[in-house]
């Protein structure tokens, strides 16, 4: 093993999770909803599969009204499941926090209600975050292997932008179509990624949307 490589493995990674999403379609937060086999939380069970893999440390993007809960469900549950050294820390998406080239577009905030998304979130981070990190919601369900191959894949290749795609056809559900990004990928490197909404099982095969025109995958 080279210098440089040894050097990567050693070097700690940060796992972002973007929790301050206001749940409206859902009618709560999603980020606190009890939804895992034991009543753990989907951010729960991917701060766990992160430190499994070898982060370090959990960022949590958050609004403040939600810091308490939050707090109280790393110190209660998580912090038993991980060694001492592991580290969480909260990070505020306030709406005024932009860029100075944004902020100049606007006199207040009083129209907006929602944070502005995942690169906003991203952004808010901006003084908490060094070095080598991986992003996720905190309302979805990954699974061990995702952060596995996030960290094999940070620390071979850690001034590369990656992510980690699921097989279309275990992402299904038995309750309807589902919207996906699809990625189109050439020898490993990602070309592209199209939208494709209502895709579900057609005995023709896995059917769906992309710009409103039926589509069938091969």
């Amino acid at each position: 093993m080279t210098l440089t490589a040894i050097m990567n493995e050693n070097r700690p990674l940060t796992l972002v999770i973007m929790a301050a999403g206001l749940g409206s379609r859902f009618g709560g937060d999603k980020q606190l909803a009890n939804l895992g086999p034991s009543g753990e939380t989907m951010l729960e069970l991917s701060t766990i599969s992160a430190y499994k893999a070898g982060f370090t440390r959990v960022v949590l993007v958050i609004r403040p009204e939600l810091e308490a809960e939050l707090e109280s469900l790393f110190c209660e549950r998580v912090k038993t499941q991980v060694s001492s050294t592991f580290q969480y820390s909260f990070c505020y998406q306030k709406i005024d926090d932009l860029p100075a080239e944004a902020l100049s577009h606007f006199d207040n905030f009083d129209h907006r209600l929602k944070p502005w998304g995942t690169a906003h979130a991203l952004w808010c981070t901006r003084h908490t975050v060094k070095g080598l990190m991986a992003v996720i919601n905190a309302d979805d369900y990954y699974g061990d292997t995702a952060f596995e191959l996030l960290a094999q894949g940070l620390r071979a290749r850690p001034l590369e932008w990656m992510l980690v795609a699921y097989p279309l056809h275990l992402t299904l559900s038995e309750h309807g179509g589902v919207n996906r990004g699809v990625c189109r990928v050439v020898d490993g490197v990602l070309q592209g990624v199209a939208e494709w909404t209502q895709i579900r099982q057609e005995p023709q095969g896995l059917v769906g949307l992309c710009d409103g025109v039926l589509g069938i995958f091969c």
